[in-house]
Parts: structure tokens; sequence; C-alpha cells
């Protein structure tokens, strides 16, 4: 009897994992005939690949499109400025996924510094997919930039960035500002011969970014790659921006803070009043 009965559990068990194989390929069968049934549907093609999705689960990454307060909350940009972001990129569609779908993972990448495995995880995609995804993503952006990126050139933009200066300030003397400029540290790693030149002053190793943003915080100019140790100053002395006097023409200046020289040549700058005593 005990022959027997070992016998039949087997046979139990072979049949049950016969059923579970019968089962996943009716789901993929199933799945397939939906997306061919409805071939533009995004919530779709998000699902794919099969061997890492599981039939009629969206990962909750996906589900922040109605949710605008959320949706700025995890990827640090708002729900019109992301449509604006397709929309100015244009359709790059060359895998299983749409636009939508891989700027989603793009953006969720960045704005959580997480690694490609973490991002993985919580979008329901292999580990090299998202790498994949956000090379190609970043690609796109850099080949976006000099034409997003860029100093107004005509007297009416300069006019209009002054008054928008000078209605924030509540002063009219700061019509002639076009630009306010700061520098941000990078948190990054660098190999350990060089990392010494990187510590900044909050002793993180970094590297540095100077932006020029206009009264609406857009961006006008940027330049990065200094190391952190280096001053703001320093920085601002070897960009293109200074050294190719690009920005602002003359008769204009840009706002610093007191790390940033009160100059009129080769561009001007004005920072805060320093008193003397």
């Amino acid at each position: 009897m005990e022959v027997l009965d070992i016998l039949l559990l087997r046979l139990m068990e072979e049949q049950f994992f016969l059923l579970q194989i019968m089962d996943a390929q009716l789901s993929r069968l199933f799945l397939l005939l939906q997306v061919l049934i409805q071939p533009n549907s995004s919530r779709l093609i998000a699902l794919r690949p099969l061997r890492y999705s599981m039939i009629g689960y969206t990962p909750k990454m996906f589900t922040f499109f109605d949710k605008p307060q959320q949706f700025k909350e995890h990827f640090r940009i708002s729900l019109p400025a992301f449509h604006l972001l397709m929309k100015t990129t244009g359709s790059h569609k060359s895998r299983g996924w749409n636009d939508e779908i891989e700027w989603t993972v793009f953006l969720a990448w960045i704005a959580s510094g997480a690694s490609y495995r973490v991002v993985g995880l919580a979008s329901g995609m292999a580990r090299q997919s998202v790498c994949d995804i956000v090379h190609r993503r970043m690609k796109i952006l850099l080949s976006k930039c000099k034409s997003v990126i860029k100093v107004p050139t005509s007297l009416q933009q300069l006019d209009q960035i002054g008054a928008g200066f000078a209605a924030r300030a509540q002063s009219s003397a700061f019509q002639c500002a076009i630009g306010a400029i700061d520098g941000s540290h990078i948190s990054c790693h660098v190999p350990q011969n060089i990392q010494k030149e990187h510590i900044n002053r909050k002793k993180r190793v970094s590297i540095q970014l100077q932006a020029v943003c206009d009264h609406e915080k857009k961006f006008l100019d940027v330049f990065v790659g200094y190391p952190g140790s280096v001053h703001d100053s320093r920085v601002l002395r070897n960009s293109p921006l200074f050294k190719n006097r690009l920005y602002p023409p003359n008769g204009y200046c840009i706002l610093g803070d007191s790390g940033y020289p009160c100059i009129t040549s080769p561009i001007a700058f004005v920072i805060p009043f320093k008193a003397l005593w």
C-alpha cells in the first residue's frame, strides 16, 4: 500500500505541474489576443515581456497619470510638464513599451536616485531593460538641450525678463537684471586617486553645476563638470558664459550671491551689499 500511495502522490504532483504549465500558456495566449484586439492600449504594452509580467497586474508606478499631486511627488515633475516633455522630444518608440511608459521609468530613476534593480522592481521590468531605457531616453534628452536651454537674443525677450525680475523685487531698479546665477553640488562616485579634489565644503564627494535662470526659473545656461572643492567664482571664470561673454549683453546684469564677484566686465554681476562694519 505504501508503494501505491507514493506512486499516486507522484502522479498527482506531475498532473499539478502540467496544469500549471497549461495555465501559463493559456494566460500568455489570452494576453496576446488582448494585444491583437487592442493594439494601442498602453496598459497592455506596459505588461510585456511576459516572462517577468503578470496578467491583469499594473505596477503602481504607472497608476499616477490621473493623480497630478502624487505624480509630481514621485517623479519631481508636473503632469503638464511631463506632457510637454513628450511633445518636445517626439515619438521614439523602438521597443515593446510606448513613450509614456519609458519616460515614466526614466523619470523614476532620475528622480529617486535608485538603482536599475530597484526601479525594475517598482516597474515590473528587468534590470537590463531599465538600464536600456535610461540610456536611450538620456540620449534623446541631451539631443534637445541646446534647443531648449538657451539665452534670449531679442530685445523684447530681454525686456520681458527684466520686467519679470522687477515685478518679483517690486522695484524698477531690477529691470536691468535678466538672469540669476547659482551653483549646485551633484553627488557622484569618482576614482580614489582624485576623490580628495571632489570633496566639497560639506565633506561630500560631488561635481559642480552652474546654472543661470530667468524670472520664471527657466534655465538659460548650464555648465557642469568642475570638482566639488572648486569655488563658485572659479567655476564662473572658467565657464563659456564668462570667457566668451555669451550673456548678458551690455546694459544688463546677472544677479548672484556673495560667492560671485561684483564686476562690470567682461559681463556684469550684481551681488548683495556687504556691510562695512
